[in-house]
C-alpha cells in the first residue's frame, strides 16, 4: 500500500471536484458572513469615536473608549486578513487565477 505525503494529500482535496462544488454552494454563506462581520466592527469603531467624542473631560471614560477602539481596531485587522486569505483560496479552488 502506498502511503502518500500530506502535501500530495491536500493538493488532491484541494483540487478535488466535490471541494469545488462545496466551495461553490456555500461561497455566498460565507461571504455574506464575513461582510457582515465586517460591518458589525465598523459600526463598533464608529461607536467607540463618538463615545470618545463625548468623553471629552472624563478621563477614565476616554480611556475606556480608546480600549475599546484598539480592540476593534485589532479586530478589523483580523477580520480584512481573514477576507483576503478566503478570497485567495476561494479564487484558487475554483480556478479563476
Amino acid at each position: 500500500m502506498k502511503t502518500r505525503s500530506a502535501e500530495e494529500l491536500f493538493k488532491t482535496m484541494i483540487t478535488s471536484q466535490g471541494m469545488k462544488d462545496f466551495v461553490q454552494t456555500y461561497n455566498v454563506a460565507a461571504t455574506a458572513l464575513l461582510a457582515v462581520s465586517t460591518l458589525s466592527v465598523i459600526m463598533m469603531i464608529i461607536f467607540n469615536i463618538v463615545k470618545m467624542a463625548k468623553s471629552a473631560d472624563n478621563a477614565k471614560e476616554r480611556q475606556e473608549a480608546i480600549s475599546g477602539l484598539v480592540i476593534c481596531l485589532i479586530a478589523f485587522a483580523v477580520l480584512g486578513s481573514i477576507d483576503v486569505v478566503y478570497a485567495i483560496v476561494v479564487n484558487l479552488m475554483l480556478g479563476n487565477v
